[in-house]
Order: structure tokens, then C-alpha cells, then sequence
């Protein structure tokens, strides 16, 4: 059996916590490693994650001394991975007993595919399913690296939810990229990236449990300013407008995808196709950063 890497990184999580962990241990395929990264929390997460390290071996647990982050506490899990399957595990989801097994069994009978992943479950603070996620099919199996970056882009516009970050990823094309990203939406920009470097396949079964609660990232942090704070706790400045940040993070994205000139340039393509028909969110935007660049230099020149 392939080793696994469940990594699992968590800032005051004592609420859910033993629930995604005991979720985890009970897999019916048991070549795991957990790996719990505790982003300094101020509440009973230490205690929670040294218990289970040292009941379980197959469990190791660290503390930074410092909150670093959410983008810097996810990748460094990546970091320390020894599997060649990785998988996210948020601390306050769940997964189902069969979630791995099946998930790794998709990328084995599929070789082309990158990344696996099945059909979301919302479920509440009680744990008390409010029935499946609609919107989170994204639709990446065709031949070509620009094919595929399309299908990505068009499916990511319909279907809004990226469940499938948390999804099992081989751990090899996922290191060649740029990981989670230090601003919003960076998950879509990796799963875009991830798309480069091979297919998606969807498990039509329901075995991802997404809590949704007060204290969620996304209910904590409404907005694009917020977020990218919670990424990275050292941004003081908003910074460019999302969909520029966007445009120039996917165009970083293929550049790093080592596709030759040929297949970048149509991935490029693809990039300009896609915001062109996005065009009419960028429009209040270009205002804006353009008042952003004129304040700057006001600034500057004072």
C-alpha cells in the first residue's frame, strides 16, 4: 500500500478537531501518515493534537511558535509530507471511512489523473447533514495541458466551490507548484495549475463532509482584504484588485508549468479568452486600480 499524508493545518480548532482526526484514523486504508501543523493557537488545539500523537504513531504533531498564516501553514505540511498521495484535511470537515481508499484507488486505475476527489456533503455545527454541494463538479479530462486549463477555467466560472483542493493529489505534480498562495481564491489558482500537469476524476459518492459555522474562513473573512490577511497575517495593504491579482497569478501559474512555448501560449490563450468573457467585473476594477496607482504616487511624491 502507497503511503498517504493526510496533513492537517489548524489555528484554535479544539471545537472540531478529534472529530476530523478520529474521522481520519478510522480509514479503511490504514497506510497513513497524519500530520497535525498548529498555527500557534490560544486555545486547548496543543493538548488535542500532543493526545493524539502520542496514542497513535501514526500521528505527529508541531506548534509554530508564531502564527504564520493560513498559505504558510498549508504548505508547510507539503513540505514535510513523505507519502506520494497528499491530502488537506481542514480541521473542522470530516471524511468518510472509505474516503482514501477510494480516492486512491481512482489514481491508480487512473494514471493520467492528478488529483481525486468525491462528492461534498454540507453539513452544519451539530454535524447534521443540510444536504450535498451542487456546485463544486469541475470538469478536467481532456489530452492537452491548454484543454484542460480551459475546461478548469470554464467549470471553476459555473461550479464555485473548490472541494477539490482537499481532495488526494499526487504528491510529486503538487510540489512543482506554487502551493496555496498568500491572497484569496489561491486555492483556484493551484487546483488551475494542477490542471496543467494532469486530468481530475470525480468519485460520484459522497465522502467530503463540509462544515459550515460561524468561525469558518470563509464566514470570518467576507471579503477579498480580510482573506488575504488570513493567508498571511503581514499584509497591511490590499494590494491589487482580486481579478488582477488573479489574471497575474494564473499567467505565474503556467509559466511555471514547464509546457513549452507552444502550450503556453495557448494557454494564454485560453487566460485572455476566459477574462475577456469575464470582462464585466473588471471594469469597476480597472477604476479602481488605477485610483490605487494614482493615490500611490500621490504618496510617493508628498
Amino acid at each position: 500500500m502507497s503511503l498517504v499524508t493526510i496533513g492537517l493545518p489548524v489555528y484554535n480548532g479544539e471545537r472540531f478537531l478529534r472529530a476530523a482526526v478520529d474521522s481520519i484514523l478510522v480509514q479503511t486504508y490504514t497506510s497513513l501518515e497524519v500530520l497535525i501543523s498548529d498555527n500557534a493557537s490560544t486555545d486547548g488545539t496543543r493538548a488535542i493534537g500532543e493526545a493524539y500523537a502520542q496514542r497513535d504513531p501514526r500521528v505527529r504533531y508541531w506548534r509554530n511558535a508564531t502564527n504564520l498564516g493560513a498559505a504558510k501553514n498549508y504548505n508547510l505540511l507539503v513540505d514535510r509530507a513523505q507519502g506520494e498521495f497528499f491530502k488537506w484535511a481542514p480541521h473542522d470537515d470530516v471524511i468518510a471511512p472509505t474516503y482514501v481508499e477510494r480516492c486512491v484507488a481512482a489514481l491508480a486505475a487512473h494514471p493520467e489523473a492528478v488529483l481525486s476527489y468525491p462528492r461534498t456533503v454540507v453539513i452544519d455545527e451539530q454535524g447534521v447533514s443540510q444536504g450535498e454541494e451542487a456546485d463544486d463538479a469541475l470538469t478536467v479530462t481532456a489530452a492537452r495541458p491548454h484543454q484542460r486549463f480551459r475546461e478548469f477555467l470554464e467549470s471553476s466560472w459555473i461550479h464555485r466551490k473548490c472541494n477539490a483542493v482537499v481532495g488526494m493529489i499526487r504528491l510529486q505534480p503538487l510540489r512543482s507548484t506554487g502551493k496555496i498562495g498568500a491572497f484569496g481564491s489561491s486555492d483556484r489558482v493551484l487546483l488551475s495549475e494542477l490542471a496543467l500537469r494532469g486530468t481530475f476524476y470525480r468519485i460520484e459518492e459522497p465522502l467530503f463532509y463540509r462544515r459550515v459555522h460561524a468561525g469558518g474562513s470563509v464566514a470570518s473573512n467576507p471579503d477579498f482584504a480580510s482573506r488575504t490577511r488570513w493567508f498571511d497575517p503581514s499584509k497591511t495593504e490590499r494590494g491589487l484588485p482580486p481579478h488582477w491579482r488573479w489574471l497575474s497569478e494564473y499567467a505565474r501559474a503556467i509559466r511555471r508549468g514547464g509546457l513549452g512555448v507552444v502550450d503556453e501560449g495557448l494557454c494564454d490563450m485560453q487566460l485572455l479568452r476566459f477574462m475577456w468573457l469575464a470582462r464585466r467585473p473588471l471594469r469597476s476594477e480597472v477604476q479602481e486600480g488605477l485610483r490605487a496607482i494614482v493615490s500611490q504616487k500621490r504618496r510617493s511624491d508628498a
